[in-house]
């Protein structure tokens, strides 16, 4: 069921993003960008649970597609710290209404009580997941 809502999500963003230019993997780069703005590279890296490779490409592009900049790291010379640009936080603005858009039609056969379980029961197995993964469970 979780695969079949994805496939669903990720088919309604492939149409939509094309309206801002972006792809959907290309998508939680900005989204944890416009999070934590200010944030290094290797920061994002571990919080996504990407590799510097897939990494790299991915902010590269942005950079070129003029939603995200690096700037030096007062704190560190070899990096950076990444920020939208004017351009990057209209993109998130759009993502985020795209997803709330998405959340609502998905959840709309359910009631405001029943809604509040899934959320919590979901939160609950991605926690779970999480936890896995940090312990190598």
């Amino acid at each position: 069921l979780v695969s079949g809502l994805r496939h669903n999500f990720q088919e309604i963003c492939a149409e939509r993003l094309k309206e801002v230019g972006l792809s959907q993997g290309l998508v939680y780069f900005v989204l944890y960008v416009g999070a934590h703005e200010g944030c290094t590279q290797t920061e994002m890296n571990n919080a996504l649970r990407v590799d510097v490779g897939y990494s790299t490409r991915s902010v590269s592009k942005l950079v070129e597609a003029g939603v995200i900049e690096r700037a030096p790291n007062p704190a560190d010379g070899r990096s950076n710290l990444l920020h939208l640009t004017q351009k990057g936080k209209e993109v998130s603005a759009f993502v985020e209404e795209l997803v709330t858009e998405w959340d609502e039609e998905a959840l709309s056969c359910l009631d405001p009580a029943e809604k509040s379980q899934l959320v919590d029961l979901l939160g609950r197995v991605v926690f779970s997941m999480g936890a896995q993964r940090e312990y190598g469970n």
